[in-house]
Order: C-alpha cells, then structure tokens, then sequence
C-alpha cells in the first residue's frame, strides 16, 4: 500500500483555539473494505494492532467528531430509546474520546459513569473533553474489557451496562458477556450497537454472497474474513451467557461525502485495513468489479450515505428463587 504525509496548517481545540501542524496520512490506493471484524483470528489482529493505532488516531478521531459529531449521533441513536434515569450508575466500555461519555455524563446528572478504554490518548482526550463541561460524574478505567472485572473491582453494581460502535470488535464476546452480567444489578441492562455498513440486510447479504463466490474460485476460505460471528445470532449469543433480549431495533445516521473523506483519514480507519485476511490485491480487484456488474445497490461516493446500524438491548436472566420451606 503505498502512503504519503502532507504538511498543512489546521485550526484545532485543546483547552483552546490554537494553530498547529498536522500530518495526515493520504492513501494513494483504494482496496476493498469489509463489513465487519467477524472472523476470530481477524478479531485478534485487529484487538492487537489497536494496542498502537488507537493512540496514533486519537487526535485526528478527536478532531473529526468536534467537525461533525458522527459518534455522538449514533451515540444518540442508542441511547435515546433507553431508560436510563438521572441519578443511574452507567458503566460504558470503549469510550474512546467521550462521544458517548459525555452524553451519559449530562443524562446521569446525579449519577455516576465508569467509562473504560485502554487507549491512553484517547482516555487523555477524553478526560480534557470531561473538564471542559465543568461535571465531575465520570471516573476513568484505563484497561482492556478483557480485564474488565479487575478494572471495576470494588465499584459495585451497575443499573446498565453501555458499548457505542464497538462491541463487534471485542474477542471472546461470550466470556465478557458473562462478567457483564455479573456486573449488573437485577433489573439492569445491557446496550449495545453494531455496523450495518452494507445498508439493508439483504444487500449486506447479497454483496457477501458474490465476494464468497469469488473468494472460493480462487481457492481462499470465507472463513478466514467473514467469520462465523455474523452467522450466529446475538440473540444466542446472548442466551448462552445468561442474556434476554428485549429490543432489537435498526436506526440510520447519514454520513455526508465530506464527512466521509475525513474519516478515512483517521489512521484507524484507513483503507489499508481492507487487505485483512489476506485477500490478494488482484482479488480485491476483481471483487470490487463484479460488485460494480451487480445490480446490488453500492454506495456512491459523491452521494450522502444513510448508514444503518443495528441497536440490541438485553437483560440478565436470573433464576427464580426457590421458596423456603
């Protein structure tokens, strides 16, 4: 993939409004990106690779969220259907640079919010974000959700349990489900979001079945990049660890072609992620044409995208008590 880095001046907010040099890497090439971090092992490579790339994009993240306010509005579709009350104690996990923190913070005015996230830039960022509010009902775990009932300990219960855009990209789902419902209280719930990049569920399937098609007549296994965690159903998934779901509902936020071209400039989101599972290039290529043949609705790129994402909702089940005698 070949890159380069260009020098400009760039007006940016840090406590204050101050002129500085920016470098922004450019991406000369266009491979193909997928709909999700599905596969297990990609799930690893990508957790591992976001020991380093989360801190390196945490400014530029930063920086396109105060232009556009692209993760707060999905924090916004979240979270609005949720009853959540003011003085509720709220755990969110990836908080990243306080999008959806913040937003919990103002909702949980008399509450309290433990907001875990193991990018320490990001946590930094976060934390200058939260002072500038003047609020103080936020504490800060730095740490992995891996660790997370180490992180918490001593915290107590929580009356729900928050994750905006990035549950999919957690491994071992079903062991972390499962501290989950340890940390939460009998009538707490757990929220949760995730990507509908493709658009419609059937033109996410329709475009998955002509790239498998592909992937198999040059002898490469679907497996190693869609995985099998799309296959199997969050409601299992959830059911396995204890887990009843009792909302499961789709909402839209639009990206503007603008807004777009940013993002893609965050290190993290770069298009040079769409080479994972080793996918060769001519590949990809012939992917990106038979896409193109379809008759599957694409994404333009001069156009405004309504991406859609899928919003869950569940709460613990617990065993009925047994009468004493």
């Amino acid at each position: 993939m070949l890159a380069f880095h260009a020098r400009f001046w760039a007006r940016f907010r840090f406590g204050g409004r101050k002129r500085g040099i920016l470098k922004v890497p450019l991406e000369v090439e266009r491979p193909l990106s997928f709909s999700t971090f599905s596969s297990p092992s990609l799930t690893r490579w990508w957790m591992s690779y976001g020991e380093h790339i989360w801190d390196k994009s945490a400014s530029a993240y930063l920086r396109f969220e105060n232009k556009w306010h692209y993760y707060l509005r999905i924090a916004e579709g979240l979270l609005r259907p949720l009853q959540i009350d003011c003085d509720s104690r709220v755990l969110e996990l990836a908080g990243g640079t306080g999008a959806c923190t913040l937003l919990l913070s103002e909702i949980c005015a008399g509450g309290q919010v433990v907001c875990v996230e193991r990018s320490r830039a990001m946590l930094k960022l976060a934390r200058r974000s939260l002072r500038r509010t003047g609020r103080s009902n936020v504490i800060f775990a730095e740490g992995d959700v891996s660790g997370l009932p180490e992180l918490v300990e001593g915290m107590g219960k929580f009356d729900s349990i928050v994750c905006n855009a990035a549950f999919w990209q957690f491994s071992e789902k079903e062991r972390l489900l499962a501290a989950l419902r340890s940390l939460l209280t009998p009538r707490g719930f757990l929220a949760f979001n995730l990507p509908l990049w493709g658009g419609r569920d059937r033109d996410l399937a329709a475009r998955r079945r002509i790239m498998t098609r592909i992937m198999v007549a040059h002898g490469i296994d679907p497996k190693k990049l869609f995985g099998t965690t799309t296959n199997v159903s969050y409601e299992e998934l959830l059911g396995r660890a204890g887990f009843e779901v009792t909302r499961d509902s789709r909402y839209s936020v639009v990206m503007l072609p603008e807004e777009r071209k940013e993002w893609r400039r965050i290190p993290a989101f770069s298009r040079r992620w769409g080479q994972l599972g080793g996918v060769p290039p001519d590949v990809a290529a012939e992917m990106r044409r038979e896409l193109a043949k379809s008759k599957v609705p694409l994404w333009p790129e001069n156009k405004a995208r309504r991406n859609m994402w899928r919003s869950i909702v569940a709460s613990p089940v617990f065993p009925a008590k047994r009468p004493t005698k």
